[in-house]
């Protein structure tokens, strides 16, 4: 059985080198995320309000929020936004926190190419 689990591992290593969305049900503390998923589950578990995050919470502290993004390949930080990306199905899979002046999370938004809402300014919003 470990045999067809490793070779089912490189097979979606193969299909998402560097990011898999095991990685960011990982940092997230979201276990329903499975590197078998297609974009489209992936997005719809992420931003569906029966699946929050066990570590992400409004309010924390901003210092709290950014070292769960542990697994992200590229961070970015702002006055008062993060953006911690995961390069994942064939492009970059953004989670951009919103902070207040204290410095306490207030939202979070998914940003990808291939997200099509155009009433989304900022992304699709995730619940906390």
């Amino acid at each position: 059985m470990g045999l067809f689990k490793g070779i089912g591992r490189i097979l979606q290593r193969i299909k998402n080198p560097i990011s898999l969305p095991e990685d960011i049900g990982k940092d997230l503390g979201i276990q329903i995320l499975y590197n078998e998923l297609s974009f489209k589950e992936c997005i719809e578990k992420l931003v569906s309000s029966d699946c929050e995050s066990k570590y992400l919470s409004r309010f924390m502290d901003r210092d709290e929020a950014e070292l769960l993004f542990k697994s992200a390949v590229r961070r970015e930080t702002f006055r008062d936004t993060s953006l911690f990306s995961y390069y994942i199905y064939s492009g970059w899979l953004a989670f951009k926190l919103i902070f207040d002046d204290q410095n306490r999370l207030r939202r979070i938004y998914l940003q990808h190419r291939s997200i099509d809402c155009p009433d989304c300014k900022d992304g699709l919003e995730m619940h906390l």
